[in-house]
């Protein structure tokens, strides 16, 4: 019923006078509805955890057994600690979480595909978040509201530093959304990209092209956008559902947008179809 209401008969080592009243208190407190009665009933209240401590601790003396005395599961002391270590485990999921959530909504608020490990994507939604509260609690006092807000925004920033400075791609305007040419794990990507049979130079280049400005160079570039090069790799056609598999992992992991997945998708079957 209480935490602090466990079987004190018989057991190793033994209970006290003191553990007796404190079961009384939770059994009154339970029965009652009251935490800590008002003045008006404070001395009904402290009667009757008396009266049952007293009753309780002279049944524990007279009751007998032959039975060996039981050892206790876990000491008070014990039993917070643990609770305290769950505590610390659940808070650390709860930020890791937060932090994967604003990182990743930050993120998706930049246009232009962006590939990224998770670690990263939590770093970010991290440090963003920290440096935002912080600024709030500094004007503002803490107020969990702004905080969020701030934190996502500042998460913003950074990735817009991460491209900047780290990828050396535009931030905004039509070069936006091309993929990256360099970056944490965009390598790998890159690679798995070729394997499937996809340029990642052409992945966003419809939209690039259809932002810039008619005349440019961009516009008016070599290669038609959307039609991926098999530049060294292996031949689709030769092992198809390995292919299908890494469009489908690139589509899950978010380096594929939904358009250009079934685009590649459907080129893919048609071949197979010819």
């Amino acid at each position: 019923m209480c935490r602090s209401i466990k079987t004190l008969y018989n057991v190793e080592p033994a209970a006290s006078e003191d553990e007796a009243h404190a079961a009384a208190l939770q059994f009154v407190r339970k029965i009652s509805g009251y935490r800590k009665p008002s003045q008006a009933n404070e001395a009904a209240f402290a009667a009757a955890v008396d009266e049952i401590a007293a009753i309780s601790w002279r049944l524990l003396g007279e009751l007998e057994t032959r039975a060996a005395p039981r050892e206790r599961v876990a000491s008070p002391a014990c039993s917070g600690s643990c609770r305290a270590r769950l505590t610390a485990m659940s808070s650390v999921i709860s930020v890791i979480i937060t932090a994967f959530v604003t990182g990743a909504l930050a993120r998706f608020a930049v246009p232009g595909p962006d590939p990224m490990p998770a670690w990263l994507t939590i770093l970010i939604g991290l440090v963003g978040t920290l440096i935002g509260a912080g600024v709030v609690y500094a004007i503002a006092g803490a107020d969990p509201a702004w905080m969020g807000i701030a934190g996502f925004l500042c998460a913003i920033v950074l990735v817009l530093v991460y491209r900047r400075f780290v990828q050396k791609r535009a931030i905004w305007g039509p070069e936006a959304y091309r993929f990256p040419q360099r970056g944490v794990g965009v390598e790998n990507y890159r690679e798995r990209l070729h394997r499937a049979g996809i340029d990642p130079d052409t992945i966003g280049a419809e939209i690039a092209v259809a932002l810039t400005p008619r005349g440019t160079p961009a516009a008016t570039g070599a290669g038609a956008p959307g039609a991926p090069a098999q530049t060294g790799a292996d031949d689709p056609t030769e092992n198809p559902a390995h292919y299908l598999r890494l469009l489908d992992e690139l589509h899950d992991n978010g380096v594929l947008e939904s358009d250009e997945y079934q685009t590649a998708r459907t080129r893919l079957l048609e071949r197979l179809r010819a």
